[in-house]
């Protein structure tokens, strides 16, 4: 849950939550209700309310994938303190079948320490572990400090989204085709018995957005064997516009004879990238661990 929050442009507008006042068949009501699954980390609910061509772009399955989504009592502590939000300075431009909403709101830190230690940092099995009375204890707990206003926010700066009308109804236009391409690779070296490959070759990843793409590892030797990887991104003039935020290839991988590990890494394309940057690519290379060289930085 955290990685969401260190995202300035994501972390500030994830928590707004659909109210009474607005529609949710206008353009202000889906983009509070889309906010509020972004907050929530249901990106089932999210995906609904994407346009069709965004849709075409980024089929539901790649979507998921790219997303990390919340389960169980961690999904349901998020949605709590989704409802705690508070908005102002809504403003809705049309022109035809095109909307832009902005908006500024008051939002729960969900990086203050008080949060995290209540939420257990949003770990789905630690608060699992708890009772229920617990975690009803928690979350009422939650409900007084927000009521007293005592609860850390986070205050946005104006923020936009677009929309478009599709057969009378109103969705999200996240522009995913005009997204920064970001390519992966993978290759073995000196001699490393391993098959290894990214299950997506390809995301498309808007400037701020925090997504993943998962490698899949399986050791075709007969012997246990340990490998450590380092990426290279390329060119190098787009590299500093890539934050690898986690990645397997911070330690090394030990896996037994016919073993397969699926390894997440996550990271984001920078907000300051310029529109016309081109596509980035990431190659992950694989070495046995005694074979690793020696001036690559980890």
């Amino acid at each position: 849950m955290s990685l969401m929050f260190r995202a300035r442009f994501f972390a500030l507008i994830a928590a707004l939550v659909v109210t009474p006042a607005w529609s949710a068949t206008e353009p202000a009501g889906v983009v509070l209700e889309y906010a509020r699954a972004l907050y929530a980390r249901d990106f089932e609910r999210a995906y609904q309310l994407v346009s069709p061509r965004d849709k075409a772009v980024k089929p539901r399955p790649v979507y998921l994938q790219e997303n990390r989504a919340l389960e169980g009592e961690a999904l349901e502590f998020s949605r709590l303190l989704a409802s705690m939000v508070v908005v102002s300075r809504i403003r809705t431009n049309r022109a035809g079948d095109r909307a832009t909403v902005t908006f500024r709101a008051l939002l729960p830190d969900a990086n203050a320490d008080r949060v995290r230690e209540m939420t257990e940092g949003f770990d789905a099995a630690a608060l699992k572990k708890l009772s229920a009375s617990e975690r009803e204890a928690r979350m009422r707990e939650l409900k007084r400090l927000s009521g007293m206003r005592r609860l850390p926010t986070i205050e946005s700066a104006n923020e936009e989204w677009h929309l478009v009308r599709v057969d009378g109804r109103w969705w999200l236009d996240l522009d995913w085709d005009g997204a920064v391409r970001v390519r992966f690779g993978a290759a073995t070296f000196a001699g490393l018995g391993w098959e290894f490959a990214p299950l997506q070759e390809e995301v498309r990843a808007r400037p701020g957005e925090t997504l993943q793409v998962v490698y899949r590892l399986r050791n075709a030797t007969a012997g246990t064997v340990t490998a450590k990887a380092r990426h290279v991104v390329t060119p190098g003039a787009n590299a500093k516009h890539l934050d690898i935020v986690t990645c397997f290839c911070f330690l090394e991988q030990t896996l037994g004879p016919g073993q397969v590990v699926d390894l997440p890494v996550v990271f984001r394309v920078s907000y300051d990238a310029p529109e016309n940057i081109g596509p980035i690519e990431v190659r992950y290379e694989l070495y046995p661990a005694e074979a690793f060289p020696k001036d690559a930085a980890s």
